[in-house]
């Protein structure tokens, strides 16, 4: 005999719990600036038919200047939370039992019952519905075609 029991345990689940935070961080920030100046230069330096000359040009230049920032960036932390969750868990206990058998027999060359040949139809306004029957449409069980091999060329 099989007794399914049911008992309460406490079971400690640990679930995932996200927050995000900002967070100050300390960076460098680099930033282009460009100045224009006046550049001297000589004209004409290489013609053979010209004597050089002085001359100025106005010339960007690019200087970088760094800043240091503090910036709030914000971080994901995840966590493991433990929790108590109390559950049902079925407890199955066989017990030996002394159990009283009864044989029976039945004679086999028995004339066949009526719940041998299948379930019988019902009537119903005098016609037969149900049951098992021969019908019309069922397909022939022996055939009357004569068969030959494919090879074979009897004309």
């Amino acid at each position: 005999m099989v007794q399914t029991t049911y008992q309460t345990r406490e079971q400690i689940v640990y679930r995932e719990e996200v927050t995000t935070q900002e967070q100050e961080v300390t960076t460098v920030v680099r930033t282009p600036v460009v100045e224009y100046v006046w550049e001297p230069y000589l004209y004409g330096r290489w013609n053979p038919f010209r004597k050089p000359a002085l001359a100025y040009r106005w010339v960007p230049r690019t200087v970088w200047r760094e800043e240091v920032r503090k910036v709030k960036v914000p971080v994901t932390v995840r966590k493991l939370v433990p929790e108590k969750r109390i559950q049902r868990v079925p407890v199955v206990t066989q017990h030996w039992v002394p159990e009283e058998v009864v044989v029976s027999r039945i004679r086999i060359d028995a004339a066949p019952g009526p719940c041998s040949l299948g379930p019988q139809p019902v009537m119903v306004a005098g016609v037969p519905i149900g049951g098992i029957r021969r019908l019309d449409s069922d397909p022939p069980r022996q055939t009357h075609i004569a068969w030959r091999p494919a090879g074979s060329t009897n004309r």
